[in-house]
Protein backbone atom coordinates (compact mmCIF):
# COMPACT_ATOMS: atom_id res chain seq x y z
CA UNK A 1 0.00 0.00 0.00
CA UNK A 2 2.77 2.72 0.60
CA UNK A 3 3.82 1.80 -2.88
CA UNK A 4 0.92 2.46 -4.25
CA UNK A 5 0.41 5.80 -2.08
CA UNK A 6 3.71 7.12 -3.71
CA UNK A 7 2.39 6.49 -7.41
CA UNK A 8 -0.50 8.51 -6.64
CA UNK A 9 1.48 11.35 -5.05
CA UNK A 10 3.67 11.49 -8.00
CA UNK A 11 0.81 11.17 -10.16
CA UNK A 12 -0.67 14.16 -8.99
CA UNK A 13 2.60 15.99 -9.00
CA UNK A 14 2.76 14.96 -12.90
CA UNK A 15 -1.22 16.54 -13.46
CA UNK A 16 -0.26 19.73 -11.54
CA UNK A 17 2.16 20.80 -14.71
CA UNK A 18 0.03 18.92 -17.22
CA UNK A 19 -1.14 20.31 -20.19
CA UNK A 20 -4.78 19.85 -21.64
CA UNK A 21 -6.62 16.68 -21.03
CA UNK A 22 -7.77 14.93 -24.43
CA UNK A 23 -11.17 12.89 -22.47
CA UNK A 24 -14.30 12.54 -24.73
CA UNK A 25 -17.44 12.99 -23.18
CA UNK A 26 -20.05 10.11 -24.17
CA UNK A 27 -20.08 6.37 -25.32
CA UNK A 28 -16.65 4.44 -24.70
CA UNK A 29 -16.00 0.71 -25.19
CA UNK A 30 -12.61 -0.74 -24.91
CA UNK A 31 -10.99 -3.85 -25.05
CA UNK A 32 -7.46 -4.54 -23.10
CA UNK A 33 -5.39 -7.60 -22.98
CA UNK A 34 -4.20 -8.17 -18.93
CA UNK A 35 -1.31 -10.00 -17.69
CA UNK A 36 0.32 -10.33 -14.02
CA UNK A 37 0.90 -12.65 -10.74
CA UNK A 38 -1.18 -13.90 -8.37
CA UNK A 39 -1.19 -14.21 -4.80
CA UNK A 40 -3.10 -16.44 -3.11
CA UNK A 41 -2.32 -18.01 0.21
CA UNK A 42 -3.80 -21.86 0.89
CA UNK A 43 -3.11 -21.31 4.35
CA UNK A 44 -4.94 -18.25 5.01
CA UNK A 45 -8.16 -20.05 3.23
CA UNK A 46 -7.77 -23.45 5.49
CA UNK A 47 -7.43 -20.78 8.54
CA UNK A 48 -10.64 -18.58 7.32
CA UNK A 49 -12.76 -22.08 6.82
CA UNK A 50 -11.66 -23.21 11.06
CA UNK A 51 -10.78 -26.23 9.90
CA UNK A 52 -13.76 -27.49 7.51
CA UNK A 53 -11.00 -27.57 4.55
CA UNK A 54 -8.05 -29.94 4.48
CA UNK A 55 -4.44 -29.36 2.84
CA UNK A 56 -5.22 -30.69 -0.29
CA UNK A 57 -8.38 -28.78 -1.15
CA UNK A 58 -7.37 -25.39 -0.22
CA UNK A 59 -3.86 -25.88 -1.78
CA UNK A 60 -5.71 -27.53 -5.06
CA UNK A 61 -7.49 -23.73 -5.32
CA UNK A 62 -4.45 -21.82 -4.97
CA UNK A 63 -1.54 -23.67 -6.26
CA UNK A 64 -2.88 -23.42 -9.75
CA UNK A 65 -3.04 -18.90 -9.15
CA UNK A 66 -0.21 -18.68 -6.36
CA UNK A 67 2.84 -16.83 -7.84
CA UNK A 68 1.87 -17.90 -11.33
CA UNK A 69 0.91 -15.03 -14.33
CA UNK A 70 -1.68 -15.45 -15.69
CA UNK A 71 -3.50 -13.32 -18.54
CA UNK A 72 -6.96 -12.54 -20.18
CA UNK A 73 -8.64 -10.03 -21.94
CA UNK A 74 -10.51 -7.37 -20.59
CA UNK A 75 -14.08 -5.47 -21.74
CA UNK A 76 -15.24 -2.13 -20.62
CA UNK A 77 -18.35 -0.01 -21.89
CA UNK A 78 -19.78 2.99 -20.55
CA UNK A 79 -20.31 6.82 -20.64
CA UNK A 80 -17.86 9.71 -20.00
CA UNK A 81 -19.23 12.62 -18.07
CA UNK A 82 -18.66 15.64 -19.48
CA UNK A 83 -14.95 14.49 -20.22
CA UNK A 84 -14.42 14.27 -16.34
CA UNK A 85 -15.43 10.67 -15.14
CA UNK A 86 -15.91 7.67 -16.85
CA UNK A 87 -18.85 5.04 -15.39
CA UNK A 88 -18.56 1.74 -16.77
CA UNK A 89 -18.60 -2.01 -16.27
CA UNK A 90 -16.27 -4.03 -16.62
CA UNK A 91 -15.75 -8.29 -17.79
CA UNK A 92 -12.32 -9.27 -16.81
CA UNK A 93 -10.85 -12.72 -17.13
CA UNK A 94 -7.49 -15.24 -16.21
CA UNK A 95 -6.88 -18.23 -17.55
CA UNK A 96 -4.80 -21.23 -17.66
CA UNK A 97 -4.28 -24.60 -19.79
CA UNK A 98 -7.36 -23.69 -21.59
CA UNK A 99 -6.55 -26.93 -23.95
CA UNK A 100 -6.15 -29.09 -21.34
CA UNK A 101 -8.69 -30.19 -19.89
CA UNK A 102 -6.52 -32.05 -16.60
CA UNK A 103 -5.18 -28.67 -15.40
CA UNK A 104 -7.94 -25.91 -17.29
CA UNK A 105 -9.47 -23.24 -14.86
CA UNK A 106 -9.79 -19.73 -14.87
CA UNK A 107 -11.29 -16.40 -12.78
CA UNK A 108 -13.67 -13.87 -14.01
CA UNK A 109 -14.47 -10.66 -12.23
CA UNK A 110 -17.84 -8.94 -13.39
CA UNK A 111 -18.81 -5.70 -11.92
CA UNK A 112 -18.31 -1.37 -12.88
CA UNK A 113 -15.38 1.31 -12.13
CA UNK A 114 -15.34 4.78 -11.98
CA UNK A 115 -12.52 6.35 -13.66
CA UNK A 116 -11.83 10.01 -13.01
CA UNK A 117 -9.28 12.08 -15.22
CA UNK A 118 -7.78 15.05 -12.88
CA UNK A 119 -6.14 16.90 -16.27
CA UNK A 120 -9.77 17.74 -17.19
CA UNK A 121 -10.02 19.68 -13.92
CA UNK A 122 -6.10 21.03 -14.85
CA UNK A 123 -6.85 22.13 -17.96
CA UNK A 124 -10.10 25.05 -16.22
CA UNK A 125 -7.35 26.64 -14.95
CA UNK A 126 -4.31 26.26 -17.60
CA UNK A 127 -5.09 27.21 -20.55
CA UNK A 128 -3.69 26.55 -23.87
CA UNK A 129 -4.68 26.77 -27.77
CA UNK A 130 -4.05 23.21 -28.24
CA UNK A 131 -5.60 20.15 -26.42
CA UNK A 132 -3.18 17.33 -25.96
CA UNK A 133 -2.87 14.02 -27.39
CA UNK A 134 -3.22 12.20 -23.92
CA UNK A 135 -4.33 11.68 -20.60
CA UNK A 136 -4.53 10.18 -17.14
CA UNK A 137 -7.47 7.81 -15.44
CA UNK A 138 -7.67 6.71 -11.77
CA UNK A 139 -9.80 3.88 -11.41
CA UNK A 140 -11.92 2.39 -8.04
CA UNK A 141 -13.35 -0.42 -9.15
CA UNK A 142 -16.10 -3.09 -7.15
CA UNK A 143 -18.26 -6.69 -8.40
CA UNK A 144 -18.10 -9.82 -8.37
CA UNK A 145 -15.66 -12.38 -9.08
CA UNK A 146 -15.53 -16.71 -8.91
CA UNK A 147 -12.59 -18.78 -10.01
CA UNK A 148 -11.28 -22.14 -9.86
CA UNK A 149 -10.12 -25.24 -12.13
CA UNK A 150 -8.69 -28.53 -11.81
CA UNK A 151 -6.04 -29.55 -9.89
CA UNK A 152 -2.57 -30.68 -11.14
CA UNK A 153 -3.82 -33.96 -10.92
CA UNK A 154 -6.52 -33.87 -13.00
CA UNK A 155 -9.02 -34.96 -10.07
CA UNK A 156 -11.46 -32.81 -8.11
CA UNK A 157 -11.94 -29.35 -9.14
CA UNK A 158 -12.14 -26.55 -6.84
CA UNK A 159 -13.26 -22.68 -6.88
CA UNK A 160 -13.92 -19.51 -4.80
CA UNK A 161 -16.25 -16.72 -5.56
CA UNK A 162 -16.97 -13.54 -3.98
CA UNK A 163 -16.53 -9.70 -3.94
CA UNK A 164 -13.67 -7.82 -5.32
CA UNK A 165 -11.81 -4.33 -5.26
CA UNK A 166 -9.64 -3.09 -7.81
CA UNK A 167 -7.77 -0.03 -8.28
CA UNK A 168 -5.56 1.38 -10.91
CA UNK A 169 -3.85 4.03 -13.21
CA UNK A 170 -4.33 4.25 -17.11
CA UNK A 171 -2.60 6.49 -19.62
CA UNK A 172 -4.22 6.96 -22.72
CA UNK A 173 -2.58 8.71 -26.51
CA UNK A 174 -4.89 9.52 -28.97
CA UNK A 175 -4.09 8.30 -32.40
CA UNK A 176 -7.59 10.00 -33.62
CA UNK A 177 -10.58 12.01 -31.42
CA UNK A 178 -12.44 8.77 -31.25
CA UNK A 179 -9.48 5.95 -30.91
CA UNK A 180 -6.93 5.82 -28.40
CA UNK A 181 -4.39 3.28 -27.16
CA UNK A 182 -4.31 3.10 -23.43
CA UNK A 183 -1.12 1.46 -20.79
CA UNK A 184 -2.88 0.43 -17.50
CA UNK A 185 -2.00 -1.24 -14.41
CA UNK A 186 -4.72 -2.56 -12.07
CA UNK A 187 -4.95 -4.19 -8.59
CA UNK A 188 -7.61 -6.70 -8.64
CA UNK A 189 -8.09 -8.15 -4.59
CA UNK A 190 -11.14 -10.96 -4.69
CA UNK A 191 -12.92 -11.09 -0.90
CA UNK A 192 -13.34 -14.53 -1.95
CA UNK A 193 -15.87 -15.83 0.99
CA UNK A 194 -17.17 -18.90 -0.37
CA UNK A 195 -15.38 -22.28 -1.18
CA UNK A 196 -16.85 -24.77 -4.23
CA UNK A 197 -16.36 -28.45 -3.48
CA UNK A 198 -18.52 -29.82 -5.97
CA UNK A 199 -19.35 -27.26 -8.59
CA UNK A 200 -22.07 -29.19 -10.07
CA UNK A 201 -23.72 -30.43 -6.47
CA UNK A 202 -23.49 -26.96 -5.17
CA UNK A 203 -21.15 -28.33 -2.12
CA UNK A 204 -19.51 -24.92 -0.57
CA UNK A 205 -17.55 -24.32 2.60
CA UNK A 206 -17.41 -20.22 4.10
CA UNK A 207 -14.34 -18.83 4.07
CA UNK A 208 -14.19 -16.18 6.52
CA UNK A 209 -11.53 -12.87 6.15
CA UNK A 210 -9.54 -14.42 3.38
CA UNK A 211 -8.65 -11.94 0.64
CA UNK A 212 -6.38 -12.82 -2.40
CA UNK A 213 -4.48 -10.37 -5.32
CA UNK A 214 -3.43 -9.90 -9.34
CA UNK A 215 -1.24 -7.61 -10.00
CA UNK A 216 -1.57 -6.59 -13.48
CA UNK A 217 -0.20 -4.84 -16.70
CA UNK A 218 -2.33 -3.98 -19.74
CA UNK A 219 -2.78 -2.77 -23.26
CA UNK A 220 -5.57 -1.63 -24.97
CA UNK A 221 -7.72 0.49 -27.46
CA UNK A 222 -10.76 2.38 -26.50
CA UNK A 223 -13.30 3.53 -29.40
CA UNK A 224 -14.97 7.32 -28.01
CA UNK A 225 -18.20 7.01 -30.31
CA UNK A 226 -18.86 10.69 -29.47
CA UNK A 227 -15.98 11.87 -30.11
CA UNK A 228 -16.38 14.41 -33.66
CA UNK A 229 -14.43 12.53 -36.07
Amino acid sequence: MRSFARVVVLLFVVVAFASRARAVEGFTIGLEGQTGSWSVDGQQIISGSNGALTSEEAYGFADPLNDHWRMGPNLHLGWNVLGHVAIEAAFQTAMWDAFDSQRRGGVGLVGGRVTWYPLQLVQEYVKLPHRARYDLGLELGYGYTVGGGNTVAGGQGFGMAGAYLAYGVDLEGYIEPWVSIVLDWRYYEPYWSTFYLNWNDNVTAPVNGFSAGWNTFGLGVSFHLSANK
